[in-house]
């Protein structure tokens, strides 16, 4: 019940941090679509964000495939008995 809990909090985390990045996305964007803009720093903050984006979605899928497991071998004990 508890590792449920904190599954369920940390993907409210996780949706919370992924909309912060999408934030500066969409900035990153504006500011790439001014005249003159320095694209080489478009395209390195933007590659920055998304390796940030798929470490925090690693991080709740190791949680949730673990949780799986729980799951299964719960699931599985409570059959034998």
């Amino acid at each position: 019940m508890e590792e449920e809990e904190e599954l369920i909090s940390s993907h409210r985390q996780h949706i919370d941090d992924v909309v912060d990045l999408v934030k500066q996305e969409m900035m990153l964007l504006s500011e790439v679509d001014k005249p003159g803009s320095d694209v080489e720093e478009y395209v390195s903050s933007l590659d920055a964000i998304l390796v940030h984006k798929m470490e925090l979605i690693q991080v709740v899928r190791q949680r949730l495939l673990t949780f799986h497991k729980h799951l299964k071998t719960e699931e599985g004990l409570s059959k034998l008995f």
